[in-house]
């Protein structure tokens, strides 16, 4: 069953992926698009070009199309055929929205491990990676990782522009990519970091400044490579975000 799933992804262009059981990694409370779920299969989407990276006031993700979307309309395919190999059972897909800690998952799974940002960092693609995948009420048995934390370099901290991040781990409160999504009244200290940072929307410091970084291969994502904005001017501010 499990090499199954594995090369229908890989069909779809999708590896690797990971098993990780519902029960371990669910979210408390959150609404789930069926019962029953036994499984998460999860899997990393990269985002970052072939071209170099250029600063501008949008951190990178931001400048692509809806990744939900794109992910989606990935695992769209996947769905139909699976259910057509394993009938009689369920897969709903999800992106970031949805009832897992999903780097957590990842990790348990074997993906990558957990860096000082919260973000997964994975061998091949670093931490620029969207994460993704299906819930099932398959009952799909695979090995478990031991998730770890990244090598406490110590980079980041010294990268992040608000001092959100430390040995303990991120002060979302303090975090410039936090910052800029936040709805509601900001206070004068949050709009100074942005001022000074001049970041509309996002932060990705403390990942260009992670050595597990340096060497990542671009992504294959058509999606994601050909659809690039440079930034947002101040007409797009009412629209866009």
């Amino acid at each position: 069953m499990l090499k199954q799933i594995e090369q229908i992804f890989k069909n779809h262009g999708v590896e690797p992926i990971g098993f990780a059981p519902f029960a371990l990694v669910a979210l408390p409370g959150k609404r789930l698009p069926f019962e029953g779920i036994q499984t998460v299969i999860i899997a990393s989407f990269p985002y970052l070009p072939p071209q170099p990276y250029q600063p501008t006031n949008l951190c990178l993700y931001a400048r692509l199309p809806d990744y939900h979307r794109v992910i989606k309309t990935i695992l769209s395919p996947i769905v139909d055929e699976l259910e057509k190999a394993f009938p009689g059972h369920r897969f709903s897909p999800f992106a970031d929205s949805s009832p897992v800690r999903e780097v957590y998952a990842a990790s348990l799974a074997g993906l990558g491990c957990i860096g000082k940002n919260g973000l997964l960092i994975t061998p091949k693609y670093g931490s620029f990676v969207f994460l993704g995948g299906l819930l099932t009420d398959l009952a799909i048995e695979s090995a478990l990782c031991e998730p770890i934390q990244c090598r406490d370099c110590g980079r980041c901290f010294s990268a992040c522009p608000t001092g959100a991040l430390s040995p303990a781990g991120l002060d979302r409160s303090k975090c410039l990519s936090a910052i800029t999504q936040k709805k509601g009244q900001l206070s004068e200290e949050e709009e100074r970091a942005i001022r000074k940072n001049g970041m509309v929307w996002g932060c990705d410091q403390c990942q260009l400044a992670c050595p597990l970084n340096r060497d990542t291969r671009p992504s294959s994502i058509r999606e994601f490579t050909d659809n690039i904005r440079p930034s947002l001017s101040e007409a797009d501010l009412d629209t866009d975000l």
